[in-house]
């Protein structure tokens, strides 16, 4: 709960991963599920223009209010990459092995255009925030089809083991926990007298104790459903 709205700040996610799986189930649920598949580009075409011409349409600067929370989370992001997702976990991913450099130069250049991109959205007053680009989507798939090809089938060694441990078992709780060792670290240096907290440092304290704490939680509720 940041400034009295729940999920605000870079834990939006929370609630809107909440709204898109209810929307999900239903539209499982009633049989029209790839209903989403199709109205997906439309959303993320929406919430570009919202983001970028609402002044233009509406009179409004959408991307500047806390409303967005209510429309663009959810609605034109959260379904939209719920959708690729879906349809990543369809794909044979074993194809694109061969391709995988390719793929991550292309997805270079296009997070390369995504900050021209956002010069000329700030130049032409379009978007306050700087929060949606076109070519998102398109350099997300590609960085993640690359690490996928690059690891997914290789044969495991213990750093790989490591890793896809603390992926599988802890990364929802160190999500969950990650917000508010920010705010324990910021009050614990302040109160020994250090205003200034290097950002570096910052994420590393982070990392550690939310994984520390998620290690605790998550043996916790193991320990006492295996006692049941």
């Amino acid at each position: 709960m940041i400034d009295g709205r729940f999920g605000s700040d870079h834990i939006w996610y929370l609630n809107a991963l909440l709204y898109v799986l209810v929307i999900a189930f239903i539209f499982r649920k009633i049989g029209i599920f790839k209903v989403l598949y199709y109205i997906s580009p439309v959303l993320l075409i929406c919430g570009f223009v919202i983001e970028c011409f609402s002044q233009q349409l509406f009179g409004a600067n959408f991307s500047a209010e806390a409303s967005y929370c209510y429309y663009r989370n959810f609605l034109t992001v959260g379904i939209p990459y719920f959708c690729i997702g879906s349809l990543l976990r369809r794909f044979n991913l074993e194809r694109i092995i061969k391709y995988r450099f390719t793929i991550l130069f292309l997805s270079v250049i296009l997070l390369c255009v995504s900050f021209v991109e956002f010069r000329v959205e700030l130049h032409f007053s379009l978007c306050t925030n700087g929060e949606f680009f076109i070519v998102t989507p398109f350099y997300s798939i590609g960085i993640f089809l690359f690490f996928y090809s690059a690891f997914a089938y290789k044969e495991p060694n213990e750093m790989f083991s490591i890793i896809a441990l603390i992926g599988e078992r802890y990364v929802v709780w160190i999500y969950l926990f990650h917000f508010p060792i920010i705010a324990l670290i910021r009050v614990l240096f302040s109160y020994c007298g250090l205003q200034y907290v290097n950002l570096f440092v910052l994420s590393l304290l982070t990392l550690l104790l939310s994984l520390l704490v998620s290690a605790g939680v998550d043996g916790i509720i193991r320990s006492v459903k295996h006692r049941r």
